[in-house]
């Protein structure tokens, strides 16, 4: 992590920030599963091994979700109006 002065914003108290890096990922499938919703998505790192917690969304983010083979199932409690087809905002922190 990276800390940075910014005596303007932050009165001159160190921040940490995070650097973040765009993934690019596709929505596949969306599947409306009782009062929940599950949503598929394939991103650009096959093998991508990070937690969910170090991902970061666009407007709605997933009560919970998980990777296998290039993809990421996600499940939402509200409908999150996406699209198959659709490209899918996503970024992760490091």
């Amino acid at each position: 992590m990276l800390l940075h002065r910014t005596p303007h914003l932050a009165e001159g108290h160190d921040l940490e920030a995070q650097k973040m890096t765009a993934i690019g990922a596709k929505v596949l499938a969306v599947d409306n599963v009782g009062a929940e919703y599950r949503v598929i998505v394939r991103i650009g790192f096959p093998r991508y091994r990070g937690s969910f917690h170090t991902l970061k969304f666009g407007k709605t983010k997933p009560f919970t979700g998980f990777t296998h083979n290039g993809h990421l199932d996600f499940v939402y409690h509200e409908d999150p109006h996406l699209k198959v087809g659709q490209p899918f905002p996503l970024w992760t922190i490091q």
